[in-house]
């Protein structure tokens, strides 16, 4: 007799919406009867639907930012509803009325104001967009976070910032050493919508106490889109007695940022880069009289035996300095109707020197830190039917 055994193992993920829905009711104008069977649809993409019989409608599984909607019915004007929002984890209401004609082809366009407030919002929830961000005199996504309500330097609501959850693309990705931080550096250009929840965490963050911030990045689109930009800064000052060998030759910052998205396939495969180096150096320098391989003796009570070794070349050294680089990599599918799916590549080094003043005449014994991550994850996305899909996510980060 033979006997099987077989074993279940069970895998529970906590993975974060990465996209929105939109719903409505289709009236006519002039009676306010629900109109069923009207065509809904986005203008450039698959996703449509149709209203029942009371004329409601329901678009789920819609990628976060602007789309213009279309709704369509023989015997009645065609409404367009431009510049429509989408936002991460949020539904997009609408309400649509429809006047009768005899004439085929009249649209009616429609402009919608994003509301602050969303109906199916239970808790302290913002939502900013790519394109807010982009508006905003920021240099890092948590700039961002920091300019929401209840949020001061990382800490939401009096928390330990040890006690917020950081998602990418709903995939969860704390600073495992540290825990303060997301481990993962996303820069501003590369955030297509960003949610902030400040309280009362649905069940999918069991994890989070204090605050929860899911990144969305960017998908590559239709066209070749782009910027790149410089930053130069440097230090100066009369003081040179109080900030010696300071010069803006010496002490200067720069920042070199990059960004490209397009099509690499039509719409079919999309890809999206951004980079960003910097290289800081700040306003306190040292004076390199000894170095690390310099011996002293002075334990004798004789004088004349002591021993200075001087070795350094007498130059001024920055003491205070960071090097950073960040880059990412995104390739989007869209192959085959309802079927999604991308690659995602991050990799971020940073290196940091503080200012020790019992180092200042030898500043290359200093401690310094350093930091390497990488981060890849693969996402897709199956559209079954108009009210059901499901996703699968693999991640891996390296730090």
């Amino acid at each position: 007799m033979i006997k099987y055994l077989f074993f279940i193992l069970y895998i529970s993920l906590s993975m974060a919406q990465t996209t929105g829905k939109i719903s409505g009711v289709v009236t006519e104008k002039s009676s306010s009867n629900p109109l069923p069977g009207v065509n809904v649809y986005l203008i450039n993409t698959y996703y449509g639907t149709a209203s029942d019989n009371t004329g409601r409608f329901t678009m789920i599984n819609i990628p976060p930012g602007k789309y213009a909607l279309k709704v369509d019915m023989i015997g009645y004007k065609s409404v367009q509803v431009d510049e429509l929002v989408v936002s991460v984890n949020r539904t997009s209401s609408l309400d649509i009325e429809m006047e009768q004609t005899v004439i085929e082809g009249e649209v009616v366009t429609v402009e919608v104001a994003r509301l602050a407030q969303k109906k199916d919002q239970t808790g302290t929830i913002k939502n900013i967009s790519g394109d807010e961000i982009n508006a905003l005199a920021v240099e890092s996504v948590g700039s961002v976070i920091n300019m929401q309500a209840g949020v001061v330097n990382g800490h939401f609501r009096g928390g330990r910032n040890t006690e917020v959850t950081y998602m990418i693309d709903g995939v969860q990705v704390d600073e495992t050493f540290g825990g303060s931080s997301a481990a993962v550096e996303i820069q501003p250009e590369a955030v297509q919508d960003l949610e902030v929840i400040t309280g009362t965490f649905n069940a999918e963050y069991g994890r989070a106490m204090s605050g929860v911030v899911n990144v969305v990045t960017r998908d590559g689109g239709p066209k070749f889109e782009g910027s790149a930009s410089a930053g130069l800064s440097f230090f100066q000052t009369p003081n040179t007695d109080i900030f010696i060998g300071l010069s803006p030759d010496l002490n200067r910052s720069n920042d070199l940022k990059f960004s490209l998205g397009g099509p690499l396939l039509g719409d079919k495969i999309t890809f999206f880069t951004n980079v960003r180096a910097q290289d800081n150096k700040g306003h306190l320098n040292g004076h390199r009289i000894f170095t690390i391989t310099d011996s002293s003796y002075f334990y004798s009570d004789d004088s004349s035996e002591w021993i200075s070794s001087k070795s350094g070349d007498s130059s001024y050294v920055p003491m205070n300095t960071s090097e950073n680089f960040s880059g990412l990599l995104k390739l989007s599918f869209k192959l085959f109707d309802g079927i999604r799916f991308s690659f995602l590549g991050s990799l971020s080094d940073e290196a940091y020197f503080g200012y020790d003043h019992g180092f200042k005449y030898n500043p290359d014994g200093r401690a310094g830190s350093y930091k390497e991550t990488s981060y890849y994850s693969f996402q897709l996305n199956h559209m079954i039917n108009p009210k059901l899909f499901y996703e699968i996510k693999v991640s891996c980060l390296d730090n």
